[in-house]
């Protein structure tokens, strides 16, 4: 680094220096600039919400219920386990009730059972997911993943030619709509 000099006055005082701030500035800017550039930004994943609406629309005669029954898929998360119950939209006295632990291998299970669901039914596309209090984020998360995204070497089931999928959501997913609490995601 360079040294500065004091001007000496004919009487012997001292005269102030002055110090040139401008290439210290662009050397910050540049510097600041090439931080900011370089840093490792941590990727966040994002989800689609929708709000539900309520609809003017009539429900469906009883009759095409009873023709074209839906499955209906209820998840129950809790910390250590995730119950499964599977019925029929027409018929509330064949519930099928499964648990999962929340682990890998439990959660693998379950969707296994969603992929068997699926390749029945191809139109099936909604599982309505309910959680207790206490229920880690993680513990969320995982199970959303499971029955949202398709295990390597689980080939993708097609949807048929007049499903509509959602928007950001690609033909590689296992159920496209979850519905959490009021929430569809």
């Amino acid at each position: 680094m360079g040294h500065y000099k004091l001007k000496k006055r004919s009487k012997g005082q001292e005269e102030p220096v002055e110090i040139n701030v401008t290439p210290m500035i662009d050397m910050f800017s540049v510097l600041n600039t090439f931080l900011l550039m370089s840093a490792v930004f941590s990727a966040t994943g994002f989800t689609r919400i929708e709000v539900p609406f309520f609809s003017s629309k009539p429900p469906p005669p009883q009759k095409e219920l009873d023709e074209k029954p839906e499955k209906v898929v209820s998840i129950t998360v809790d910390n250590a386990d995730v119950t499964m119950e599977v019925g029929v939209s027409n018929n509330s006295s064949g519930v099928k009730k499964d648990t999962y632990k929340t682990d890998d291998a439990g959660l693998d299970l379950m969707q296994a059972k969603l992929y068997e669901l699926r390749k029945e039914n191809p139109k099936f596309d909604k599982v309505t997911m309910m959680t207790e209090l206490d229920v880690k984020y993680e513990t969320l998360i995982k199970v959303i993943g499971a029955c949202r995204e398709l295990k390597a070497g689980r080939p993708p089931i097609p949807w048929p030619a007049e499903y509509k999928l959602p928007v950001g959501v690609d033909s590689g997913t296992l159920i496209p709509k979850i519905i959490l609490g009021n929430i569809i995601l």
